[in-house]
């Protein structure tokens, strides 16, 4: 994978940092009232796919560490274009009372890939606007 093939360069670097992506379906099970009547899903495979994210940077942690820092984001919902049904049921299920945008994740990946973390690995950094509190 990706990272064998960078693993000698990132070994060399001053403060090396692998963030990963994956979704509150990588921990949490969907609510299914929110999808109801709409035309949105959300399939098994997904959620797996993203646990398996999750986990991997775990290991990934505790393989290359001391000197590769490797952490996790879980974004909640990102407005794309869904149903308007199924954005407002997400967002009153929400306590910061919207979903997320692209430019929300982004404070996230600064904070990880920078010394601000440096004494983080391993960690899943939850950014759902407080989705998963409930």
């Amino acid at each position: 994978h990706i990272v064998k093939e960078v693993e000698n360069k990132l070994r060399r670097s001053k403060n090396a940092s692998i963030i990963n992506i994956s979704s509150i379906y990588g921990f949490l099970g969907p609510d299914w009232k929110i999808y109801d009547k709409t035309k949105l899903g959300n399939p098994a495979a997904y959620s797996v796919s993203k646990g398996g994210i999750i986990q991997l940077t775990k290991w990934l942690a505790t393989t290359l560490g001391p000197k590769i820092r490797v952490n996790c984001i879980s974004p909640g919902g990102i407005k794309r274009n869904q149903d308007q049904k199924f954005i407002k049921k997400y967002i009153n299920k929400t306590p910061l009372k919207r979903m997320a945008t692209e430019e929300d994740i982004v404070g996230s990946v600064i904070f990880l890939s920078s010394d601000l973390s440096k004494y983080i690995t391993g960690h899943n950094l939850v950014v759902d606007g407080g989705y998963s509190v409930s």
